[in-house]
């Protein structure tokens, strides 16, 4: 066409009560200028239609932004029904409405109200979003670490994610369900494991998503490499009071960043709610601490620091603290 403007139109068919709040966004923001104002008018079966219709340039369809219709009526309750159209990438189409409201559907049992929503078109899009993110090294040591990958966009629901592997194709990921969220966007969300060994490899994770509308999208995060290990460690006791002792474990002289401090007590794993993990600092260089209150009254104790790091082949114990019921004067005995 060579008409600079075109119209959509969002159909609203077979519905009662008469009343519908309709609004349009594009690329899921509200519309500038507002939203035109929704008609409707009973026919002769009693039920209602109506409609609302939206000015598009020609500039901004062919440029693929996405216009979605809003619609909330009580036939729905207090959700929002969503339903968004474009002119897909890769193929052009017409304008054409996003869907239809539809009353042939069971009617909602709170309100009474009837209508609900049919799929006409097959939604087009947009390129999706990639976030692609590493777990955290305490999730890996614990062999519960995920790299994640967060596809956002308008036909997400209609996408497909693989995972590869330093190159291989895996199957080890896990995807779940498709996410509606409020502004028209869909969220899909997938996670494959991170073994400690393939963190210290630097192992390469490649998340590819493929849609309706566009080409093949991929994007690759790496795994933390072995770098320097902490040369400075060390535990000491400060902070007294009356009933309790704190235990400070530090560790400086580190890189890559990623660490993690624990603490056993009497060689079991101390709760973390326990401890207190302070953030790590420096740059290039790395050093961070972790914080044990201790209750005196508790009895013989015995608290032990432990360190992870990826450029230590094994964990590092530092040397224990036994908390007496008895405490000395110095609040510690090594």
């Amino acid at each position: 066409s060579t008409e600079s403007q075109l119209e959509l139109v969002c159909l609203l068919l077979s519905f009662k009560p008469g009343n519908a709040n309709v609004k349009w966004l594009v690329n899921g923001k509200e519309s500038s200028p507002p939203t035109p104002a929704f008609s409707s008018a009973m026919g002769t079966d009693g039920f209602y239609m109506g409609q609302s219709r939206m000015k598009v340039t020609k500039q901004s369809w062919e440029k693929g932004d996405v216009y979605t219709c809003q619609v909330i009526h009580p036939a729905v309750g207090a959700e929002l029904s969503m339903h968004n159209t474009s002119k897909c990438l890769g193929e052009g189409l017409s304008p054409c409405m996003a869907g239809r409201w539809g009353g042939e559907l069971p009617r909602n049992q709170e309100t009474g109200a009837v209508g609900g929503w049919e799929e006409k078109e097959i939604p087009c899009s947009l390129d999706p979003t990639i976030y692609l993110t590493k777990p955290s090294y305490e999730d890996v040591i614990k062999n519960s670490g995920r790299v994640t990958c967060l596809v956002l966009g308008y036909d997400s629901a209609a996408s497909s994610i693989t995972w590869k592997v330093d190159g291989q194709v895996s199957s080890a990921a896990k995807t779940e369900p498709p996410k509606k969220n409020s502004n028209g966007t869909t969220s899909l969300v997938s996670s494959h494991p991170v073994s400690l060994a393939q963190w210290g490899q630097g192992t390469q994770f490649t998340c590819k998503v493929t849609t309706p509308c566009s080409v093949e999208l991929t994007q690759d995060i790496t795994m933390g490499n072995t770098g320097e290990e902490p040369w400075h460690l060390k535990e000491k006791g400060k902070l007294q009071s009356l009933v309790s002792l704190t235990l400070i474990c530090e560790a400086s002289g580190f890189y890559p960043e990623e660490i993690s401090i624990s603490w056993l007590k009497n060689n079991s794993p101390e709760l973390k709610s326990s401890y207190n993990n302070g953030p790590v600092s420096g740059s290039g260089i790395f050093s961070a601490y972790s914080i044990l209150k201790v209750d005196k009254s508790g009895g013989a104790v015995n608290y032990t620091c432990v360190v992870h790091h990826p450029a230590m082949k094994d964990r590092t114990v530092l040397g224990e603290s036994r908390c007496q019921k008895e405490f000395p004067s110095s609040g510690k005995r090594w």
